[in-house]
């Protein structure tokens, strides 16, 4: 939750739906794209079981690296 709190803050306080994250079910998941339509933000969405290991959400200084060691520029 830390982590999507920080995602959120350049944009200011986090959305009212984030709360209602904490606890939730595995495999459940808060779709997010630029400009969502007031009737998906914040909806939750179940996904199927992972079939291989997943590490987490990346820092957002570890997603910089990533991008620039991937030759790409973040704005894009």
């Amino acid at each position: 939750m830390d982590r999507v709190r920080e995602w959120f803050a350049p944009q200011g306080p986090p959305p009212g739906w984030l709360g209602g994250r904490v606890g939730a079910a595995p495999g459940s998941f808060v779709g997010r794209w630029p400009g969502p339509s007031s009737d998906t933000d914040g909806v939750s969405f179940r996904s199927r079981n992972l079939l291989t290991a997943h590490e987490g959400a990346w820092a957002p200084d570890r997603v910089a690296a990533e991008v620039a060691a991937a030759g790409r520029d973040m704005r894009t």
